[in-house]
């Protein structure tokens, strides 16, 4: 099986009176439809959005710290996964980190 590449950051791009997030991910089309997307990239730039675009530096931060703990839990998708057995979906990271912001 091929790894596709990943990239777990966003990209702030100023200028003028616009300022645009663009999410850094590639993912393969083999992925569309099948809960195996690493959302992580995506969940980051919304992290930016909040800080840079909304000034909510407080929520960006929880957002990012989520992202870490679920990192640091193993709660990942496969294309990043550093452990044997357990291989979470798109929708169970994204439901892992939801619960964490929650608390």
């Amino acid at each position: 099986m091929s790894k596709n590449i990943v990239l777990l950051s966003g990209s702030p791009r100023k200028g003028g009176n616009t300022d645009m997030l663009a999410a850094a991910f590639i993912e393969g089309a083999q992925a569309a439809g099948k809960n195996i997307a690493n959302p992580l990239a995506t969940i980051l730039s919304a992290a930016m959005m909040f800080e840079y675009a909304f000034e909510l530096k407080e929520e960006a931060e929880l957002i990012r710290q989520a992202v870490d703990a679920s990192m640091n839990a193993g709660v990942v998708t496969e294309d990043i996964s550093l452990k044997e057995g357990k291989v979470h979906s798109t929708s169970q990271v994204g439901d892992w980190i939801v619960n964490y912001i929650k608390g």
